[in-house]
């Protein structure tokens, strides 16, 4: 009998953990790109940079550092949200394959 991955159950609980978990990734790498690109051009972090809508845009060299930290950051969650969604697909297709004898078992019968 294949396994079933997928929960179609109201399950508040990992709702709310898949939100925490989901801010935590997207603010924990913008943090991570902002000291890299901030450490690159020896300028100094704010939390201006995360925050302060005024601060995105072209027209100064800090909005353009903000800007491109957040580009970087968008690629890097579509790239974290593709890897988990192989995985999840391998897992799923390993589930429904079902249980595999091996040489090991089949000789200790």
């Amino acid at each position: 009998m294949a396994g079933q991955f997928r929960s179609y159950v109201w399950d508040p609980l990992l709702i709310l953990s898949q939100i925490v978990l989901m801010q935590t990734v997207y603010y924990g790498s913008l943090g991570l790109w902002l000291a890299l690109v901030d450490g690159l051009v020896r300028s100094s972090p704010s939390l201006d940079q995360i925050f302060d809508a005024e601060i995105l845009g072209f027209s100064t060299p800090p909005g353009r550092l903000s800007t491109m930290s957040f580009v970087l950051n968008a690629l890097t969650c579509c790239y974290l949200g593709h890897v988990a969604e192989l995985q999840l697909f391998c897992l799923e297709k390993h589930l429904a394959s079902g249980p595999r004898a091996t040489e090991r078992d089949v000789g200790a019968k």
